[in-house]
């Protein structure tokens, strides 16, 4: 029974008979010499043995593979933890020198706070105003204290993350999480639940070994 092969220079379709399976044939379009194969025995040598297809599976991950996909979501979310934070700190720290060049302003704001509860500064005891005085007298320093603590450790955290990615300075990326949790910020309401779930990862013997 004739086979139809393609002669592989034009594409054209020849039809050829069995006993010339295996021999070389010429192409009647462009006059090109090939060996005529069926399409059983073309389609044996295109498809992959068996072996093949074992060996051509994806192997698994690795155990450094493992630890890095682990730490891939808790390291970034610790890096946002300390990039609100340095952002937040330095708002601090710009408000609290702002108030600090501008007591009045400080003492007008406390005056309307009072007068939103119905209450006057010329109405108060003595020992109540002294406590208006101190507050209003705290407020710039208190922000400018908060901005020069927070700054430095929000970048702990930063850096501390951006290790923690790289598999490397274990120590720093556990300071970094245990920061991360401290109330030195607002941001540590997010801190909290990110810092414990960065240390439990941390702690896992497949992360350990991957930062060796």
């Amino acid at each position: 029974m004739p086979i139809q092969v393609n002669c592989p220079s034009c594409g054209q379709s020849l039809r050829v008979p069995d006993e010339l399976l295996g021999r070389n044939v010429r192409c009647p379009q462009c006059q090109t010499t090939f060996e005529a194969a069926g399409a059983a025995e073309t389609a044996a040598e295109e498809s992959p043995s068996f072996e093949q297809w074992q060996t051509s599976e994806t192997p698994p991950p690795s155990s450094h593979e493992r630890a890095r996909q682990a730490i891939m979501i808790p390291a970034i979310l610790l890096l946002v933890v300390g990039i609100l934070g340095v952002l937040l700190s330095g708002y601090y720290l710009f408000t609290g020198l702002f108030l600090g060049q501008n007591p009045d302003l400080v003492r007008q704001q406390m005056k309307v706070s009072l007068e939103m509860q119905g209450k006057k500064v010329e109405e108060l005891r003595p020992e109540e105003r002294q406590m208006v005085e101190a507050i209003s007298g705290w407020i710039g320093p208190g922000y400018t204290i908060a901005g020069l603590v927070g700054i430095p450790l929000s970048l702990l955290v930063v850096f501390g993350s951006i290790q923690m990615l790289r598999l490397r300075m274990r120590g720093l990326a556990v300071t970094a999480s245990v920061v991360a949790m401290l109330p030195y910020s607002c941001c540590c309401v997010l801190g909290l639940p990110i810092g414990i779930w960065s240390l439990m990862v941390l702690a896992r013997p497949e992360v350990k070994a991957a930062f060796s």
